[in-house]
């Protein structure tokens, strides 16, 4: 039963097993400052979720003005394949 609500969700009903959709893998680029890291992940991230994941690794402030592919954003904005997610620090702090 469960295998029939998920082939549902996806649209993958009567489909055999070699033709079911699977999640994209996407790449996008994630900088903060000199610091910048490409990333691989499975649709649907956000930008908040991205801050979080790689905040330590690439310093990112809390609450950081983050721009998408040069345009400012907000934490809710959904990472598409090839987006630049830059998180800018205020000049002059440190996080």
């Amino acid at each position: 039963m469960r295998a029939k609500k998920a082939a549902e969700k996806t649209g993958d009903v009567g489909k055999t097993e070699g033709e079911k959709t699977e999640k994209q893998s996407t790449v996008t680029k994630v900088v903060c400052g000199g610091s910048s890291k490409t990333v691989e992940w499975t649709e649907g991230l956000t930008v908040g979720a991205l801050a979080e994941r790689y905040r330590a690794t690439l310093n990112i402030p809390l609450k950081a003005p983050v721009f998408v592919n040069g345009k400012k954003s907000n934490y809710k904005t959904v990472v598409q394949q090839g987006d630049k997610v830059d998180f800018r620090k205020p000049a002059g702090k440190h996080a």
